[in-house]
C-alpha cells in the first residue's frame, strides 16, 4: 500500500507529523513479550514480581500484529537474550542484576533467565514471528544496541515505527527514545505495554510527549485501527 494512511490521533500531536505513513515506510516494533516475563511458569512469577496489565497488555498487543498483519504493515520482533556463558553479558549489567531479583543466567523454572536457547526466553506464542517477519535479538537492555536493528530497518525503507513492547519502563521506554535519536517518527502504544509500576509507567508516556513530543507520540491501538478502519 503505497498511498498515505490516515492521521491517527495520539498525544500531543495526530501522528505522524507529516501526514506520510504507508506500509511500505512504516513497521510495527515488538518488544521482548517473553515467557520469562509474562507466563505463570515464568522466572518473574518465580520471584513474585507481578505485571501490572499484563492479560490485557497481551491481548491488545496480539490483536496490534494482527492489524500490521492485515493491512501489510512488516511486524518486527526483538528478544533480550544473552550467551549461555555470559561473553556479551557486561559487567555493569551483570553487577546490577546481581543486586536485583532479576539475575540474568539464574536457573529458573522455564531454563535460565535471558539465556539464548531457554524455553523462558522465546516469545509468547500469541506474539510470535511468522512467516518472514524478523526477530532481532541483542544483549542489551535497549534493542538498537548490540543488535542489527537500524541496519534492518534502514535496509527496509522505515522512517515511521509504531511501537508496542511487554514492559513499558526499560525495554519499550528505551526503545522509542533511541529511534527517535536515529530519525525515526515514533507513537507508542501504551495499552500494549504492562508495567513492574502503574506510577512509573504514567512517567514514561508523560516523558515521551515532553516538550510537545520530544521522543516521539503515545495512544493506544484503538484510536490506530479507529484511524484505518476503512482498510480493514
Amino acid at each position: 500500500m503505497s498511498e498515505s494512511l490516515p492521521s491517527v490521533e495520539a498525544d500531543p500531536y495526530e501522528w505522524p507529523f507529516d501526514k506520510n505513513w504507508t506500509s511500505r515506510n512504516t513497521a510495527l516494533l515488538s518488544i521482548d513479550y517473553q515467557y520469562d516475563y509474562f507466563d505463570p511458569r515464568g522466572y518473574l512469577a518465580s520471584k513474585n514480581i507481578e505485571l501490572t496489565n499484563a492479560a490485557f497488555a497481551i491481548a491488545q498487543a496480539a490483536e496490534t500484529i494482527g492489524w500490521a498483519r492485515e493491512i501489510g504493515i512488516p511486524v518486527v520482533h526483538t528478544r533480550q537474550v544473552y550467551h549461555p556463558l555470559g561473553q556479551n553479558l557486561s559487567k555493569q549489567r551483570k553487577a546490577w542484576s546481581l543486586k536485583t531479583s532479576w539475575v540474568v543466567g539464574d536457573e529458573g523454572p522455564l531454563g535460565k533467565f535471558l539465556i539464548a536457547g531457554q524455553e523462558g526466553s522465546d516469545l509468547l506464542s500469541s506474539l510470535a514471528p511468522i512467516g518472514d517477519e524478523a526477530l532481532v535479538d541483542r544483549a542489551a537492555i535497549n534493542p538498537f544496541i548490540n543488535s542489527d536493528l537500524h541496519n534492518l530497518l534502514s535496509k527496509m525503507g522505515i522512517r515511521n515505527l509504531i511501537v508496542q513492547g511487554g514492559i513499558i519502563e526499560g525495554s519499550t521506554h528505551t526503545a522509542v527514545c533511541a529511534a527517535n535519536d536515529r530519525g525515526y517518527e515514533v507513537m507508542l502504544l501504551a495499552d500494549c505495554c504492562a508495567t513492574l509500576d502503574s506510577e512509573y509507567a504514567e512517567t514514561v508516556k508523560r516523558a515521551t510527549v515532553l516538550g510537545g513530543g520530544l521522543f516521539g507520540v503515545v495512544s493506544d491501538f484503538a484510536t490506530l485501527a479507529k484511524a484505518t478502519s476503512a482498510l480493514t
